[in-house]
């Protein structure tokens, strides 16, 4: 069986209402982030999956790690640090421009356990993690070591902007990133932030991304689409959802990891898939994601 390793942050997310005008009010608090919602949901799908990285001995790097124990995701490769916090961002309600990121980590580098990564194994990683000077040697030594195992290697390019307001200053990770990637998966309003206002998710992948992978996959939460990139082939299916774009966007990243599975396609093969095949990933990948109630 291939196991499905996942490598991000982990975090909480703490969500205001849309109205704060008022000296009380209710707040709801759940495990961000695609990388770490999407592990729970491939766990529950019964699939093998172990998620990497780290989390404060605190009491919110405790939920994490349980929310995870509870959904069958292994997590001893999650670093316990003592110096920092867990950290949280702030997410207001219909205003994704004012989130507010709290993170506290200790000085010193990103050390984890690696997972035992196998031929055909899965290994997703991506976001703001996967730039952060501090996680980049030691992750950056463990996909070298998963792409000579020949695992197949997923990134996830698009970031939270305020954490890194200077796009020049991280480019050299994304396209180093780009160079492990087997496949690509993007949201479309990921490019804007990464190549450009005028980007789109046809225009990213020809001039960029193609050069490193030929495949990509872009999840439109608004319009209810995905699309699939291979060459010059473009797939686009349909897909329903009354889900946040949080949920769905990691509701998408498990169905297209499922779909690889179910599919046989490996880092062997993902560069020269036919043409019934990609069809057949964004068919079995929408109707994952349709079928989520």
């Amino acid at each position: 069986m291939r196991k499905i390793i996942v490598a991000g942050e982990c975090s909480l997310d703490i969500v205001f209402p849309a109205d704060t005008a008022s000296d009380t009010f209710s707040l709801t608090a759940h495990p961000g982030g695609r990388l770490l919602n999407a592990a729970a949901i491939l766990g529950d799908c019964g699939h093998t999956v172990e998620f990497a990285g780290e989390a404060s001995r605190d009491l919110t790097g405790d939920i994490i790690t349980g929310f995870l124990a509870r959904h069958n995701v292994s997590t001893r490769s999650i670093d316990r640090y003592t110096a920092g916090v867990t950290p949280a961002y702030f997410l207001f309600e219909n205003r994704d421009e004012a989130t507010v990121a709290m993170r506290s980590h200790a000085a010193e580098g990103f050390d984890f356990i690696w997972p035992r990564v196998d031929a055909d194994d899965i290994v997703i990683f991506g976001s703001y993690f996967a730039l952060d000077k501090r996680i980049r040697p030691n992750l950056t030594d463990f996909l070298t070591n998963a792409a000579e195992r020949k695992a197949t290697i997923i990134y996830l390019p698009g970031f939270l902007s305020k954490l890194e307001p200077s796009i020049t200053k991280v480019m050299p990770f994304i396209l180093e990133n780009l160079q492990f990637a087997d496949m690509v998966v993007t949201r479309s309003g990921d490019f804007a932030n990464i190549f450009g206002a005028d980007a789109t998710p046809e225009s990213s992948y020809r001039d960029h991304i193609s050069f490193y992978t030929r495949l990509m996959a872009n999840v439109d939460d608004n319009n209810g689409t995905i699309s699939i990139y291979h060459g010059k082939d473009t797939v686009t299916t349909p897909f329903t959802s009354d889900k946040e774009p949080l949920q769905v966007n990691a509701i998408a990243l498990a169905a297209l990891t499922d779909a690889l599975i179910q599919l046989g396609i490996t880092h062997d093969n993902a560069d020269s898939l036919p043409s019934g095949l990609l069809r057949m990933l964004a068919s079995q990948a929408a109707d994952f994601i349709s079928s989520r109630k």
